[in-house]
C-alpha cells in the first residue's frame, strides 16, 4: 500500500523539522549528504559521460567553424575595401592628370567633321531642270479624285446605316 506524505504548508514549521532531524542525523551518525554535495556528484558523473563530451566537441567545433566563416568574411571584405580605395585612387589620379593635360582646344570640332559648308539642305543626287509627266505621275495627288473617293465611302455608310434601321 502506498503512504501518502502529508504536505506541511507552514515553510517555517517545516525548516525548522528538517533542521532538528539533521541535528539527530548527526547525532546518531547517520547523517544523509547534502543536496549539494549530492548534486556536484551528479555533475561530475554526467560530465565524465560519453555524450556529454561529444556533445562539448560538437559544440567547440561549431564555434571554431563559424569563427572561421567571421574571420573569413571579415578578410574579403576588407580586401574589397581595398581594391575599392585603389580603384578609387587611381582616378583620382587621372582626373588630377587629365586637368593638366586637357585644354579647351582639343575638345574642339575639327573642320573635317563640321562637313559642308553650303547653305540648305545635302542632296543625295543632282536636282533636276525639268521633270518628265511620266516621273512627275507617281507623285501627283488629283485633289478631286480624292474628294470624289472620300464622298462614295459617306454614301455607302449612310446607305448602310438606313437599310440596317
Amino acid at each position: 500500500m502506498i503512504q501518502w506524505k502529508k504536505i506541511d504548508w507552514n515553510f517555517k514549521r517545516a525548516l525548522k523539522r528538517r533542521k532538528r532531524e539533521a541535528e539527530w542525523a548527526k547525532e546518531d551518525g547517520t547523517a544523509k549528504p547534502s543536496r549539494l554535495s549530492v548534486l556536484s556528484a551528479d555533475v561530475s558523473a554526467f560530465t565524465r559521460s560519453r555524450p556529454f563530451k561529444l556533445y562539448l566537441l560538437a559544440v567547440l567545433l561549431t564555434a571554431v567553424v563559424l569563427a572561421g566563416i567571421l574571420v573569413t568574411v571579415g578578410l574579403v571584405k576588407k580586401s574589397s575595401l581595398k581594391n575599392r580605395l585603389a580603384e578609387e585612387e587611381t582616378f583620382n589620379e587621372f582626373v588630377g592628370q587629365s586637368t593638366e593635360i586637357l585644354k579647351v582646344s582639343d575638345l574642339a570640332i575639327p573642320d573635317s567633321f563640321k562637313g559642308e559648308e553650303k547653305e540648305g539642305p545635302v542632296r543625295y543626287r543632282e536636282r533636276m531642270k525639268k521633270w518628265t509627266p511620266e516621273m512627275a505621275a507617281p507623285y501627283k495627288n488629283d485633289s478631286r479624285a480624292l474628294a470624289e473617293e472620300i464622298l462614295a465611302e459617306e454614301n455607302e455608310k449612310r446607305i448602310r446605316e438606313i437599310l440596317n434601321d
